[in-house]
């Protein structure tokens, strides 16, 4: 089986990351792709909606998307949410899996800053999205001869939105079917 890694604050969860899902399940085939909101970010302001609302909101965003399963690993887990935990996690529960992990241009930039990141490269495929159209070719060039990282470049359009600036200003069109009105609901973001 081949499953998917997903980590992320989603703080809150957009368009851009449900069309970037959808690419990795597509183009890595994946039998299953597990969705993680982040406890505490390790590398990110620790500034966040709570983390029961992040995760309904992953609920929402995601309800349609063939073989996403929303997990709240990290958050059951608590502290600081590192990677190479929840792949060691899956790893034990799913000892004959191959594993992908979707990240960012920008996470592959500071990649080799992330804790245990060999063991990342080590039991992983890296899958990148290229949302801010980063040069990534020498860091992906270190990583594959340095490391013997396997990283795949996604290919499809992303839709560039940061959650930082809809926590600013709310636009409705790049938020998942229900999610705006969640937050509405909910009072986030205010």
């Amino acid at each position: 089986m081949k499953t998917g890694i997903f980590g992320g604050t989603f703080n809150p969860v957009h368009i851009g990351h449900v069309k970037a899902a959808i690419a990795f399940i597509r183009e890595m085939q994946l039998d299953r792709l597990f969705v993680l909101p982040n406890f505490i970010p390790p590398l990110k302001d620790r500034e966040s909606a709570p983390a029961s609302d992040r995760l309904e909101m992953l609920k929402i965003a995601f309800l349609d998307v063939k073989n996403a399963i929303i997990d709240d690993f990290e958050l059951k887990s608590g502290g600081t949410s590192y990677t190479y935990k929840t792949i060691a996690h899956y790893k034990a529960l799913y000892p004959d899996d191959r594993f992908y992990l979707l990240i960012g241009d920008d996470n592959l930039l500071i990649f080799r800053k992330w804790r245990n990141f060999e063991y990342i490269l080590k039991n992983c495929v890296l899958c990148v999205a290229m949302r801010a159209n980063m040069d990534i070719a020498e860091e992906k060039h270190i990583l594959e001869r340095d490391y013997g990282a396997q990283i795949h470049i996604l290919q499809y359009s992303p839709t560039v939105i940061s959650s930082t600036e809809l926590r600013s200003k709310l636009l409705p069109e790049y938020l998942p079917d229900g999610v705006f009105e969640y937050i509405r609901q909910k009072g986030l973001y205010q």
